[in-house]
């Protein structure tokens, strides 16, 4: 998934969203904002396409 700004969602897309975060699986989303990715599990942070950091939101101390 892309992070799409609040304004831009739709109320399905809002549903979507909420349905996928009840699954149980790996979600894979870009986000430019660390506020969009602090409730996951697992955040990896690329630089030049290559994983710099890895952890949870306490590990890296976002």
């Amino acid at each position: 998934m892309d992070a799409l700004p609040g304004y831009l969602l739709t109320e399905s897309a809002k549903e979507e969203v909420i349905h996928i975060e009840k699954m149980n699986c790996t979600v894979v989303m870009v986000a430019h904002r660390l506020s969009t990715v602090e409730h996951f599990d697992r955040i990896m942070m690329l630089e030049g396409g290559r994983i710099v950091e890895e952890g949870s939101c306490e590990e890296l101390e976002l």
